[in-house]
């Protein structure tokens, strides 16, 4: 019997060894689109054709700084600056293991003087395409969309505690808006309360008084718009590019003075994207990256804007083109992190990066 038992389970090892064999060839191997090998598509990589530089202006002299690349790749993430760190909130896990993009409820916090990442107590939900605020030293993440559905929640993190609690929602469940604080002053723009291809824009604003714990609708935007970005400056808001109907990328900037409560026109971003990161630094707001769902292309291109002029500068550019990522400042310097180095809108191809850099803005 032990030598039948032996001979049964070397023919076990033999079928065993055979099956594992064939398992990498079934994962490269060409097939139909329900073959084992469409569940893991190939990382997106940037083409010339699928780039976009503007001949003119030229981009300013200087060079973006590597930083080091963060841990897990994402796209769709946004920052914020709270304290000395920058937080990178949420944004969609794609990789071999997840090919279809899913919300990460990841929470990073990037320390510039260490350059370390440190992973801070998750999200209470995963979202993704969310607006981060930081005051008072926590951090405040509203909207986004948690796997397409769109959120009104409002979460509030303490770095102190490391605790996240809820506080109250939004009037209108969106992600892709923008947003920025004024004072003790909360402001949420645009977005979309659907998430997909030809996504409805909107041009909703809601103000959220920190003191009172309430929300209120503002003046609506002129230009209804999702993956808008805004940042605060001088005590107005400014939302600048973003996509349209029929998913059109815009070049349209406009201010928010909460105290005349009106709404002004400036001058255009001198070439439109959707999914571009702002920040503030040195005084001028720093718009980085971006791209075009209609044509297929992602931006290195970098624009400065005085608000006092006001007048677009072109900045150094990003040395890996990118949209869908995340922007933060400490210190004049401005960080991007992550974001898609090609255009994904067929959602064919894993698309989201590690890589992150920074610039000195003078």
């Amino acid at each position: 019997m032990t030598d039948a038992f032996c001979g049964l389970g070397r023919k076990l090892l033999v079928a065993l060894a055979l099956g594992l064999a064939a398992v990498p060839a079934a994962l490269s191997s060409s097939g139909p689109p329900d073959s084992v090998s469409s569940q893991f598509p190939a990382r997106c990589q940037p083409t010339p054709e699928g780039t976009r530089s503007p001949a003119r202006p030229r981009p300013a002299a200087g060079h973006w700084r590597r930083e080091p690349p963060a841990p897990i790749p994402r796209e769709e993430l946004k920052g914020a600056t709270v304290g000395r760190l920058a937080y990178l909130v949420g944004g969609l896990k794609q990789d071999a293991t997840s090919p279809q993009d899913e919300s990460t409820a990841i929470v990073l916090a990037y320390d510039p003087a260490r350059k370390r990442y440190r992973r801070t107590p998750d999200l209470p939900e995963p979202l993704d395409h969310v607006v981060p605020i930081a005051y008072r030293g926590a951090l405040y993440v509203i909207g986004g969309y948690s796997n397409r559905q769109p959120r009104a929640s409002m979460w509030r993190y303490s770095p102190r505690t490391k605790r996240w609690r809820s506080l109250p929602a939004m009037g209108l469940a969106r992600g892709a808006a923008g947003g920025a604080r004024i004072g003790h002053r909360l402001y949420v723009v645009g977005g979309s309360d659907e998430r997909g291809l030809d996504s409805r824009p909107l041009s909703r604003l809601e103000v959220y008084d920190f003191r009172k714990r309430r929300w209120r609708r503002g003046p609506s935007m002129p230009t209804p718009r999702h993956h808008v970005e805004a940042v605060a400056l001088g005590g107005k808001l400014y939302a600048i590019a973003g996509r349209g109907r029929d998913d059109a990328s815009l070049a349209t900037v406009e201010a928010y003075d909460p105290r005349r409560r009106r709404w002004k026109r400036l001058p255009d971003l001198p070439l439109g994207v959707g999914g571009p990161a702002a920040t503030v630094a040195a005084g001028r707001i720093v718009v980085s990256g971006g791209g075009d769902f209609r044509q297929h292309w992602v931006t290195p291109a970098v624009w400065a804007l005085d608000p006092e002029t006001p007048r677009w500068r072109r900045l150094p550019d990003l040395e890996r083109a990118r949209h869908a990522h995340a922007a933060a400042t400490l210190d004049d310097r401005t960080y991007v992190f992550g974001g898609a180095l090609c255009d994904n809108s067929r959602g064919s191809k894993i698309a989201g990066s590690r890589s992150a850099e920074s610039l000195h803005v003078r």
